[in-house]
């Protein structure tokens, strides 16, 4: 608009001036007969009428009436008014088409690689992350326990990387009081070189450190709740403290795994409460392949009189194609209590979605007393009839100084 209107008051002026030019020399002259049509369908055609037909009246707008005046008064041939009012059209229509292919084009920020505010970027970094967890329902029936339905878990997590050998993990359990699980930072500068500080699991059994999401059974044995640290003392197999883990691959079929630990003794978000630290070792060897030995030690103190509290397991795993096997023995010592137990699982995998299971188990609390053995005989199905959901269903018999009670246990789980 504001070039059309500096072409309206140019045209004008020039009019003016020229008449008065005019006007002084020859005085006025004839109107012909004749003149051109301004208007055509096509930029490039300039379409004959009647000049009468042509009159200011008649004109479609104000610069069309000036122009027919310029014409008229021969300023301006038809040819020339012509050209003039497809400019004028043109300019008009081009800021709009600007406008529009504005809209249309899609912002760029400024990349990595450009300039760019680096006090901000240094104060809002980019971190992805993600953001993970899962919720089990179980109907149980238990000794001692009787018939219920319950939440058994739910817990939400956040992982991600804040550099290329650095992630942190973060895990809560939301239900009845919310509890941080696991807090920790990771470093990995080589496959056989990882650093673990924060609150994490305890390197000790195979069946503990394997997810509560992840377990073959409902629940895990009585031996690996009873004497494993971490799940000894309430705090689901966690503590306080740094761990220093990592892999060695001898060839395709045989490898090695170990970690080694320090930590705090007294479980989930506790200080240590005595002068003594807590020390935890595992060391898991797959001769061939399928087949894995494994070993764990754990030496600590427990309370301010620091009892003595030290924990030994043998362990062994085997796969084979649909066959699983694994089992663990413990032994236990806390001051001048002895403990021990035992499991043996098998696994059978009919199909994708189908997985039969088979555990037995036994848990002597003190070696020094007889008849004190617990076993536990169950088994069951795992029904994997969705990406992220899960049903099992355990059933079997405990038995404690002749005396058979029934077990079952029924749980429903989701993951997201």
């Amino acid at each position: 608009m504001r070039l059309k209107n500096q072409i309206t008051a140019g045209l004008l002026l020039m009019f003016i001036g020229y008449n008065s030019r005019s006007f002084a020399a020859d005085g006025p002259k004839p109107t012909p007969a004749k003149t051109p049509a301004l208007w055509s369908t096509d930029a490039n055609t300039v379409s004959q009428g009647a000049a009468s037909s042509c009159t200011a009246t008649a004109a479609d707008s104000e610069v069309d009436k000036l122009l027919l005046i310029l014409v008229e008064k021969h300023v301006l041939s038809a040819d020339e008014a012509a050209s003039v009012r497809v400019e004028l059209k043109s300019a008009d229509e081009k800021p709009a088409k600007e406008r529009a292919a504005l809209r249309r084009t899609p912002v760029i920020l400024p990349s990595d690689s450009g300039h760019r505010d680096d006090s901000r970027s240094e104060t809002y970094p980019k971190l992805p992350f993600t953001i993970s967890g899962y919720g089990q329902i179980q109907w149980n029936s238990l000794p001692g326990a009787g018939s219920t339905f319950q939440l058994r878990r739910g817990r939400i997590s956040l992982d991600g990387d804040i550099h290329k050998i650095a992630n942190y993990t973060i895990q809560v359990e939301a239900l009845n009081m919310p509890a941080l699980l696991d807090a920790y930072l990771q470093l990995k500068p080589a496959s056989f070189a990882n650093l673990t500080f924060g609150q994490f699991k305890i390197p000790f059994s195979q069946e503990n450190v394997i997810s509560s999401s992840d377990l073959l059974t409902i629940e895990r044995s009585q031996v690996v709740n009873s004497l494993a640290p971490g799940r000894d003392i309430g705090s689901n197999g966690r503590d306080i403290g740094a761990d220093f883990s990592g892999s060695y691959s001898a060839s395709h079929s045989s490898s090695m795994d170990y970690a080694f630990g320090v930590f705090n003794g007294a479980g989930i978000g506790r200080k240590d409460n005595n002068n003594r630290k807590d020390f935890a070792a595992r060391l898991a060897i797959r001769s061939f392949q399928g087949l894995s030995l494994a070993g764990d030690y754990y030496s600590g103190a427990a309370g301010t009189a620091e009892l003595v509290r030290d924990r030994q397991d043998a362990e062994i795993a085997y796969t084979y194609r649909p066959l699983l096997l694994r089992g663990e023995f413990i032994w236990g010592r806390d001051g001048a209590i002895h403990e021990q137990g035992w499991y043996g699982l098998a696994a059978w995998h009919f199909s994708k979605v189908w997985e039969g299971v088979f555990r037995a188990d036994a848990f002597n609390p003190d070696r020094s007393k007889t008849g004190n053995i617990t076993s536990t005989y169950i088994a069951g199905f795992n029904w994997y009839f969705a990406t992220h959901l899960k049903w099992q269903l355990n059933e079997g018999t405990q038995s404690r100084q002749s005396r058979l009670r029934n077990v079952f246990l029924s749980q429903l789980q989701f993951k997201f």
